[in-house]
């Protein structure tokens, strides 16, 4: 069932508990095509997730319920979650969106390489891979893309010619 109503707003504080819920619940999903099977990662657990999460501007989507949150810092998405129980409503695609509208300037994003249900919904919404590394998570190396919007990759071009 899609979600056409609910509005996009700036996180306030009341919202902390029901974000970090969120994560708790979304972030495996992250990791989930990975060899190694991760144990669980929470927010509230990690002091570098949190100061990351208070230094970047978040917004959630709220229909009376708190269903997803979008976060970015200067140019780049940090953040994007949709509470498991929502995926598939178009809610993640509303957040970025939201953001893109808001911030011309949102041009680049980074995805685990085997989260495949994320980076099809960024490259739906023109973002490109520019670069692969790997990164140490719980020990262990995992594959990463960074990823450009095709508005930026535009401006780089018209930049260069």
């Amino acid at each position: 069932m899609a979600t056409n109503t609910g509005v996009i707003r700036p996180f306030v504080s009341v919202d902390f508990e029901r974000v970090t819920e969120i994560y708790d619940l979304s972030h495996a999903a992250e990791y989930a095509g990975e060899v190694v099977k991760f144990p669980p990662e929470y927010l509230l657990d990690s002091p570098v997730l949190l100061d990351l999460f208070h230094a970047s501007d978040i917004f959630v989507f709220d229909d009376g319920e708190i269903k997803g949150f979008v976060g970015y810092q200067d140019e780049k998405i940090i953040w994007l979650y949709v509470d498991p129980d929502y995926q598939g409503q178009r809610i993640g695609l509303r957040l970025i969106d939201f953001v893109m509208g808001l911030r011309k300037n949102i041009a680049t994003l980074t995805v685990v390489k085997s989260n495949l249900p994320a980076l099809g919904l960024y490259q739906n919404l023109g973002f490109k891979v520019v670069g692969e590394f790997e990164f140490d998570y719980q020990n262990q190396p995992v594959k990463a893309l960074n990823l450009i919007s095709e508005h930026a990759l535009k401006l780089i071009d018209k930049l260069n010619n």
